[in-house]
């Protein structure tokens, strides 16, 4: 069977393998620079998220790429508290944490975080990532010549294009800005998936557009 959906493979490989007498197998196809690539899907490989993060936090990646691992388990756990808004913030580039779970005043805005409730949350992302700052990686992710080399450095391609929406850059392809945003929220997410680190699920054309529009980008 070829297909585009991850639950038979999950089902077959993982959840109901006795059921099928342990017998299938799977493979995941990929084209890249015009030659088809295939790679074995195990049963260890179709992970929870939540796996998924842990994994990358305990790894050598950059710490920027580590905390948008965090960002998202947080997300998924539907924990949007201290540590989800201080992640917020800093990916939204803000030098004063707002509140969102506070009303707008009467100048239509959200609040400033409440010191305290922003150190708790840092203090958090510090027992995941010991050397965490916000100063340091709001300068970081503001400082687009950065972005770039850690862009063409990353491994995978989701990576890369977590990385590219805070470039903010326009992308006029519209399958492409769809696939860009589905891609960093986790609406379509399957409480199982396979690790995006080593499947590389991201279509190559959507990378090339992403690149061409990065090439072109000035700080």
């Amino acid at each position: 069977m070829l297909t585009h959906d991850v639950e038979p493979i999950i089902d077959t490989i993982k959840s109901l393998s006795q059921k099928f007498n342990n017998q299938t197998s799977a493979s995941f196809l990929k084209l890249s620079g015009g030659k088809l690539e295939e790679l074995a899907i195990a049963k260890d490989d179709i992970q929870t998220f939540s796996q998924i993060c842990n994994s990358a936090l305990e790894s050598d990646k950059d710490e920027i790429i580590k905390l948008i691992y965090l960002r998202r388990y947080y997300e998924i756990l539907d924990d949007k508290g201290n540590v989800y808004h201080v992640l917020s913030n800093l990916f939204h580039k803000r030098v004063r944490a707002i509140d969102t779970r506070e009303q707008k005043g009467q100048n239509g805005e959200h609040p400033e975080m409440v010191k305290v409730l922003f150190m708790q949350g840092c203090t958090e992302i510090r027992d995941k990532i010991v050397d965490f700052s916000y100063a340091d990686i709001l300068k970081e992710i503001s400082d687009i010549q950065s972005l770039k080399l850690l862009y063409k450095t990353c491994q995978n391609s989701y990576e890369k294009l977590q990385l590219f929406r805070f470039l903010d850059l326009d992308i006029q392809n519209s399958v492409v800005q769809k696939f860009i945003n589905e891609t960093y929220h986790i609406e379509n997410d399957f409480i199982c998936q396979l690790d995006p680190t080593k499947f590389d699920t991201v279509p190559e054309y959507v990378i090339e557009e992403c690149s061409k529009a990065l090439e072109g980008a000035t700080a």
